[in-house]
């Protein structure tokens, strides 16, 4: 479900630039209804989900507490689709996509360095119990 988050502020944030092409095809996206602000909106509310689901798990248990150290790459991420801009490119999407790329190996090398510190034993997920290989 937190994928599902993240796989749709990728598809809001790719239409961002494309207003005035979109329109003059006669499209009905969100970005030719709604201009580029609600579709920077989306693509927030999405990743917010998605990333504040990710430290919630983390809090409480069914990820790795470490996944919880994605949360500053969050922020910027956030901080940046905030960032009042006149325009956003077809650059600022790679940019988008690289860091939600980086954003997802640094949650999964996370969850893998802290299984490696330990690993003959793992929590079954929010069960607060312990289970051998």
């Amino acid at each position: 479900m937190l994928l599902t988050g993240v796989a749709l502020s990728v598809y809001f944030f790719a239409q961002v630039f494309q207003q005035a092409e979109d329109r003059a095809r006669g499209y009905r996206t969100l970005v030719a209804t709604h201009g580029p602000r609600a579709v920077v909106l989306a693509t927030r509310l999405c990743l917010g989900f998605a990333f504040s689901g990710v430290v919630t798990l983390s809090i409480l248990g069914w990820l790795p507490l470490v996944c919880a150290l994605v949360l500053p790459g969050w922020l910027w991420l956030d901080r940046w689709l905030g960032a009042h801009r006149p325009r956003f490119s077809e650059r600022d999407v790679r940019v988008y996509v690289l860091s939600l790329l980086c954003l997802g190996a640094q949650l999964m090398l996370l969850a893998l360095a802290d299984f490696c510190l330990d690993p003959d034993t793992i929590e079954v997920a929010g069960q607060g119990t312990r289970c051998r290989w």
